[in-house]
């Protein structure tokens, strides 16, 4: 009868006998005794051996211990496809980045109410919707990064700095000091001493343009 993976969990007692103990014993002193994975020692994790491949008629203790792999439980169940992959995500949509929130769900990840989306893609796992502390635990750091734009923007539009004058607002950033001036056709930006071409509908649209020139020129401007 050919051992396959599926024969060999359904018959657990193989898993019993000393001499699965002795070759489990053999593979984990080879590699000091942590997951291969993740790095997690036996005092961390429960490690697990885990065999890449099955081959015909071999027994779990008949192999070579070097063509096993020893992983703790969790990198195991990942290996298997039993909980989500840390990595291999992207991301395909994130309300961060339109500054509005879809409303309320549960996290696909830590079953965690949330209001705030963000759809991540696996090519094994397809789209789930999770919160921005797991898309980050998911591999996905650009997620907190979208998400910090979002709340520094939205800070710039309501600041207290923001002046109004007779023809619009001015605000005072650093050395820059920035109009934003109604005309006939919207708003219209000065930084700086420097006018801008485009007419803004509202006076956000003009503010979220004068956030992002200055996020750009801090990005390009060197550490001190």
């Amino acid at each position: 009868m050919k051992l396959t993976e599926n024969y060999l969990a359904a018959n657990y007692s193989l898993y019993r006998r000393k001499e699965w103990f002795q070759f489990r014993e053999t593979c984990l002193n080879a590699v000091g005794r942590k997951c291969e994975r993740c790095g997690k020692s036996h005092k961390q994790a429960s490690l697990q051996i885990h065999h890449p491949h099955y081959g015909k008629d071999l027994l779990p203790w008949e192999y070579v211990p070097k063509f096993c792999e020893v992983l703790c439980k969790g990198c195991h169940a990942r290996q298997h496809g039993k909980i989500k992959p840390l990595d291999g995500w992207t991301l395909v949509h994130s309300d961060w980045d339109i500054g509005e929130p879809t409303g309320l769900t549960w996290c696909e990840h830590c079953d965690a109410l949330m209001e705030w989306h963000n759809d991540l893609w696996h090519p094994e796992w397809g789209v789930i919707t999770v919160g921005y502390q797991c898309a980050d635990k998911l591999g996905t750091p650009e997620v907190y990064a979208i998400k910090r734009k979002s709340e520094r923007m939205n800070t710039f539009l309501h600041s207290p700095r923001w002046k109004q004058t007779p023809k619009g607002f001015k605000y005072k950033h650093g050395e820059r000091m920035i109009f934003a001036m109604q005309n006939l056709n919207g708003w219209v930006l000065n930084i700086s001493g420097t006018w801008g071409r485009i007419n803004y509908p509202t006076i956000n649209a003009a503010k979220e343009r004068a956030f992002l020139f200055i996020e750009a020129k801090n990005k390009t401007q060197p550490a001190s």
